[in-house]
C-alpha cells in the first residue's frame, strides 16, 4: 500500500500534477488541473497499487447556480466536476476534482479508459453544455 497518494503521483507522474489533497473518512480527494485530468485518471485506474477499476460517477457542479432566473444566459460557466473511482479489490475511493470553464476549455473524453463514462459524459454535455473530446489526443 501506499502512505500518500500525492506522494506516490508524485513519484510516478511527476510532482506538480496535484495541487492539493485531502483524506476524509469518505476516501481522497485529489485535485488537479484539468490538463492533467487523462494522465490522471488512467493512473489510477492501472496503477498496480492502487487498482481504481470502477468509475462511479462524474458530477458537474456549476459555480454558480442562480436561484430566481434559470435561463441559460444566466448560468455561469464555471464548473467543478468530480470523478469518483472505486476499487473493487481494496477498501477505498478517490475523487478527482477538477476546475472547468466550458467557455474556454473542453475536457478529454475518458470512455476509452472507462467504458461507462460515455453515457456520463453525454449527460453532462446535455445539461451543461460541456464538450467532451472522442478521444485524447496530446
Amino acid at each position: 500500500m501506499f502512505t500518500s497518494l500525492k506522494s506516490l503521483i508524485d513519484q510516478r507522474l511527476g510532482s506538480g500534477v496535484i495541487t492539493h489533497e485531502l483524506s476524509t473518512d469518505f476516501g481522497y480527494f485529489i485535485f488537479i488541473h484539468q490538463k492533467h485530468l487523462y494522465h490522471v485518471l488512467f493512473f489510477l485506474k492501472n496503477d498496480p497499487d492502487l487498482k481504481l477499476t470502477l468509475l462511479d460517477q462524474i458530477i458537474g457542479l456549476p459555480e454558480k447556480h442562480p436561484i430566481s432566473d434559470m435561463t441559460k444566459d444566466n448560468i455561469d460557466t464555471y464548473f467543478t466536476i468530480l470523478y469518483q473511482l472505486k476499487s473493487l479489490n481494496l477498501p477505498y475511493r478517490v475523487t478527482v476534482v477538477i476546475q472547468f470553464d466550458r467557455a474556454q476549455d473542453t475536457l478529454p473524453g475518458i470512455s476509452d479508459i472507462f467504458a461507462g463514462a460515455r453515457w456520463q459524459e453525454e449527460d453532462l454535455a446535455k445539461s451543461f453544455e460541456i464538450t467532451f473530446l472522442e478521444s485524447y489526443r496530446e
